[in-house]
């Protein structure tokens, strides 16, 4: 599920949210990227202490 969301993210932000002259498209252009940031990070090292995998 992760990775469809990482690789949803990077075509919607480049297709939709290119016009930086409009705040609002830069501030989700940049939200998006911060998104993709943080779930490659969670793909590559794992959720560590916060998963509920132990615990099902």
């Amino acid at each position: 599920m992760k990775d469809y969301n990482s690789g949803s993210s990077l075509p919607t932000t480049v297709i939709f949210h290119t016009n930086f002259s409009d705040s609002s498209q830069q501030i989700q252009f940049f939200k998006n990227l911060g998104l993709m940031g943080g779930l490659l990070m969670v793909w590559s090292y794992g959720s560590g202490p916060f998963s509920v995998d132990d615990r099902l």
